[in-house]
């Protein structure tokens, strides 16, 4: 089974089989200073030449101060089973109805009389 992508209305799920490598834990991802390990040098290498990455274990660094901007973006992630499950949900922003004021008959009354002044001038 490879990693599964699932796109919904509020949130992008990713499911990668398989468990951290090399000690990693949720909570050392959580910090900014993690030490990744890699499970394939060769894979890794590729995608680095190939500018598919910048450089090794930036990752959650990096995704964390992207999202910093979007306040609606909810980043999570744990181990799920045998793997390992990222989540992008959107939450719902609130925000407050626009009103519009309602104008009342006295105002109405003022303005006419305004108007009627200034004509008479």
């Amino acid at each position: 089974m490879g990693n599964i992508t699932a796109i919904f209305d509020n949130r992008i799920t990713i499911f990668n089989p398989g468990k951290l490598y090399g000690g990693l834990t949720i909570e050392d991802l959580k910090t900014d200073s993690y030490q990744s390990q890699l499970r394939n040098k060769s894979v890794a290498e590729a995608f680095y030449l190939t500018k598919t990455i910048e450089k090794y274990g930036s990752g959650y660094v990096r995704i964390r101060k992207a999202l910093s901007q979007y306040t609606n973006v909810n980043f999570s992630y744990n181990e799920s089973g045998d793997g390992y499950l990222v989540e992008f949900k959107l939450t719902t922003q609130k925000t407050t109805p626009k009103t519009t004021p309602k104008t009342t008959p006295k105002t109405n009354s003022l303005s006419r009389a305004c108007s009627k002044s200034q004509d008479s001038k």
